[in-house]
């Protein structure tokens, strides 16, 4: 235990979960160091709403962006950076592709099945 008064342990983990609930990185190191200032970045500043696969796609399309315009990372890093985010983009289309093909399903779904119920009352009212 880091604390011998129970008080103090208490008081830390409060702080330390509110911190966390917060979003603020709660590594002293970290911030030490120099290498996260607390400050949200620049391109995540603007709240995103992600319902569907295309909203990740426009999110993806800012960082890549930012990442190419990036004059503190190295080339290497900058090459590593972006084929990961291909990557996620290869992804994310295929998952977009996917959610467009199922949607269409349901709505032929849905309209076969209304046209069944329509079927049926029809039936129904005839006494058949």
């Amino acid at each position: 235990m880091p604390y011998k008064d129970k008080e103090t342990l208490r008081e830390y983990n409060r702080e330390y979960q509110r911190q966390r609930r917060a979003g603020v990185n709660g590594r002293r190191s970290a911030s030490k160091s120099g290498s996260h200032s607390g400050q949200p970045s620049p391109l995540f500043e603007t709240p995103y709403r992600i319902e569907k696969a295309k909203d990740l796609l426009r999110i993806l399309e800012d960082t890549i962006n930012s990442v190419r315009e990036d004059d503190m990372i190295t080339s290497l890093q900058r090459a590593r950076t972006l084929g990961y985010l291909i990557s996620i983009g290869i992804r994310v289309i295929e998952t977009s592709n996917m959610e467009g093909r199922i949607e269409a399903l349901e709505q032929v779904l849905k309209n076969r099945n209304m046209s069944e119920n329509k079927h049926i009352n029809a039936k129904q009212m005839r006494g058949v």
